[in-house]
């Protein structure tokens, strides 16, 4: 049995590290990942690096031809198809870098799923996909930075 699944058995399951790590920083459970993430105890899973700049932007689509009809599956296809299939996009990402591509998306996620091809998984999905991986002993030393930060922030 590889360390991994050793650490993911038993009471050592990871809902159990993620309460166990709640309880101990004082936090929901849905916090815990947010903490780690904002403390930078979580690992970039990028393996290409994201424009500093959106390549071209949903609301002014209509300004390039080959775009311009396109809807939003369609232009995340067109546009954010390298970064998609590097699994390097997130909802985070686009949000921050072409805000009115994510609110098209997030009308079109309200009545419909994202096609197969198209991953573009949320923070939450991520940090649980990563947490899954963790060595306790990381947790640990993330619990510790992190109750550090809460005493001294004053």
């Amino acid at each position: 049995m590889s360390s991994a699944s050793k650490n993911l058995a038993g009471p050592f399951s990871l809902k159990r590290r993620i309460e166990s790590l709640a309880r101990g920083l004082g936090v929901a459970p849905a916090r815990v990942g947010d903490a780690l993430w904002e403390a930078g105890l979580l690992p970039s899973q990028a393996s290409i690096s994201l424009p500093k700049k959106a390549p071209a932007l949903y609301a002014e689509r209509h300004k390039r031809p080959d775009i311009a009809n396109l809807g939003i599956i369609d232009f995340l296809r067109a546009v954010w198809r390298p970064w998609i299939e590097a699994r390097a996009l997130t909802r985070v990402d686009l949000r921050r870098l072409d805000p009115s591509a994510d609110r098209a998306l997030q009308n079109f996620l309200r009545k419909s799923k994202l096609p197969g091809d198209l991953h573009i998984p949320k923070k939450s999905e991520i940090l649980r996909a990563q947490l899954e991986h963790m060595p306790a002993e990381k947790i640990r030393a993330a619990r510790r930075a992190i109750n550090w930060n809460r005493r001294n922030a004053l």
